[in-house]
């Protein structure tokens, strides 16, 4: 068997609920979008846990569009349903050869009046695991929720985001094997922060495209290598978060330590 594409999403679901009425979403509305999709791996933000598993619609639809394979932790109490924490997974076509865990970020308990709301900064982190692709290739996948900083008035330059970035390069750098890290960065400055923080090289994938309802550009997809094509696609969704779909070439295998900078992979710079 040979793999010639691989197409990877990361998707900040809101708990599954509409973000213009906060309102549970229809049945069958993360299938819809998923399946359109055709995801092969989805890296999820923000999925509701109900007494330390996974929300059993968000699994049932999951299920119904191939990404029968599940890993996934809750990491902190849910503002959107009391019964519920919200917590990190991913979803993959492929079977899960290990589960490397949760890493829960240091959290410096920031509050804040965000639009006529109090505001406490709850944890956030990142689930690993290690995925079977075909019998000759796999691949380290991270579904990483990062501090939303910026809305408590805080600075990529601060301490607090210098202290975020270094916890989360020691988790992913130094492995051998290709490393897929998607999720909600709500960071803007990510790709300058991995070249700043990290000690490898990453291909970030949509640094300046805006995936939020509100025209932010929080989210994306890295590899820990630069394919020799590659495609995105942003789809909107019912959360205030949009899927971000990239679509890699895999015509020649990702090899360990194969790191090439690539500031936008549409194609614009590559630098080694």
């Amino acid at each position: 068997m040979r793999l010639r594409k691989l197409r990877i999403g990361t998707w900040n679901i809101l708990g599954r609920q509409r973000h213009h009425d906060s309102r549970v979403a229809d049945d069958g509305a993360v299938y819809e979008t998923v399946s359109k999709a055709r995801t092969d791996i989805l890296c999820l933000q923000e999925v509701h846990f109900y007494d330390g598993e996974a929300d059993a619609q968000l699994r049932e639809e999951l299920d119904a569009a191939g990404l029968s394979h599940f890993v996934g932790s809750p990491l902190s109490p849910s503002h959107l349903d009391e019964r519920a924490q919200l917590g990190v997974g991913i979803a993959a076509r492929f079977p899960v050869l290990e589960f490397f865990g949760t890493r829960t970020l240091s959290n410096p308990g920031l509050r804040a009046n965000v639009r006529g709301q109090a505001w406490e900064l709850h944890d956030k982190g990142l689930v690993g695991a290690r995925i079977q692709l075909t019998p000759d290739v796999a691949v380290n996948v991270y579904s990483l929720h990062l501090f939303p900083f910026f809305e408590f008035g805080i600075d990529d330059q601060d301490g607090y985001v210098d202290k975020m970035w270094r916890e989360l390069w020691d988790v992913v750098d130094g492995v051998d094997e290709p490393t897929i890290l998607a999720g909600d960065y709500n960071q803007t400055g990510r790709a300058d922060a991995a070249k700043e923080y990290s000690r490898g090289s990453w291909s970030f994938c949509t640094p300046d495209t805006e995936t939020t309802s509100t025209g932010l550009s929080l989210d994306d997809v890295a590899l820990s290598w630069a394919p020799d094509n590659c495609e995105r696609r942003i789809i909107e969704t019912f959360s205030d978060h949009h899927l971000v779909l990239v679509e890699i070439d895999l015509s020649a295998p990702p090899r360990a330590r194969d790191r090439i900078v690539l500031s936008d992979i549409g194609g614009v710079s590559h630098r080694p």
